[in-house]
Parts: C-alpha cells; structure tokens; sequence
C-alpha cells in the first residue's frame, strides 16, 4: 500500500515580515484616504479662486475697476473724436509750428481706427451691436478719413487756413457727428448685452 507522502507545515513567519503584514492590514478606504484629503484641498482652493473672479467677486471688480480706469483716460480707438480734435488744431494757424507732430498723429489714429475696426469686424457677435458699430459708425468715420486725406490736408499744407476751418466746420463736423450719434448708440447696446450677460451668469452661479 503507498503512503501518502507527510505535507510539512510552513516555517513561521519572521518577526518583521509579521509586522509588515499586520502594517499592511489596513482598510482600503484609510489607505485612500490622502489622495481624498489632496483632492478635497484642490476643490477648497479652487472654490476660493472661483469667488474671487466670479461675477462680482473681489478680483472682478478690481478688473472691471482697471479696465474703467484705462477707458475714462485713454481716447478710444473706435471713436473718432481725438481725430476730430487733431484737425481743429491743424486748422487752426496759431498751431503751424506742429503741423508735422499732429499730421503725424492724425496719421496714427486712422490706422488704430482701421486696426479696431478689423478686431471687432472679426470678434463682434452680437448682430444690432454688429450694425451700430461695424456699419453705422464706420462709414461716416471712413468718409471721415477720406475728405481728411483728399482735402483737408491739402488745404493745410497749403496754409489755406480759411478753407482747412470750413471744411473742418462743415464736412468733417458733420461726419463726425453722425458718427457719434452711432457711437452713442452702440454704448446704449453694449451696457444693456453686459447687464444681460451678468444677469445669466448670477442666475447660473
């Protein structure tokens, strides 16, 4: 008859490797337990940041507040109103001795003009906002530029100051005028699409 052959039992384990068996003994929910900690302080951090930016939230307002600092300061670019400035005074003969300086300037306003209307031509979505600014104030501002170029300058190179004050009080007032009515009109449009935007976004917060 065959004998079965004696299984021996397995050696005891040594001390350390009992120990680091019973280290390693821990619930699966404590060993997740850092990376929960990390994650839960990654969505503290982020909700703190998101109350700082959000509508109306500290950071908001001092960007809003900078951004108003800066257009209450500069002349906008879209506007033609410096550029109507600058030809009163090359129109004026007191002014002669900077006719380059501000012929020079009146040069640099239409290409920041062209180059604004080109951005927002591109970026602008809102159609009424698309019509006042991109069509109802661009083209007397470009008839603008045109009766400056072919005309006006002529006239001041010429030091025909009598004729550069006629056409700087007649044609070019009454183009930048219209202009401005629709400049006016595109201000009315774009506070009230902000005060639409905020008003979603505080319904959505």
């Amino acid at each position: 008859e065959k004998k079965e052959p004696t299984v021996k039992p397995p050696p005891p384990a040594p001390l350390k490797e009992k120990a680091r068996a019973q280290k390693d003994d821990t619930p699966d929910t404590l060993k997740a337990r850092p990376p929960v900690v990390a994650f839960m302080g990654m969505i503290g951090f982020s909700f703190l940041v998101f109350n700082e930016v959000r509508i109306e939230g500290k950071k908001y307002d001092e960007i809003i507040l900078s951004k108003d600092l800066v257009a209450d300061v500069l002349p906008p670019p879209a506007y033609i109103v410096e550029s109507y400035l600058t030809v009163l005074q090359l129109a004026d003969s007191s002014n002669a001795d900077d006719q380059d300086e501000l012929v020079a300037k009146l040069r640099s306003l239409e290409s920041d003009y062209r180059e604004r209307h080109n951005a927002w031509q591109r970026d602008l979505k809102d159609a009424d906002l698309r019509q006042a600014l991109l069509v109802d104030s661009y083209k007397p501002a470009i008839s603008f530029f045109l009766v400056v170029n072919d005309d006006f300058l002529s006239q001041v190179e010429a030091k025909k100051y009598d004729r550069a004050q006629e056409t700087a009080n007649g044609q070019l007032r009454d183009l930048y005028l219209k202009h401005r009515a629709a400049i006016d009109r595109v201000v009315e449009l774009g506070v009230a699409e902000q005060s639409r935007v905020e008003s979603e976004t505080a319904a959505t917060s």
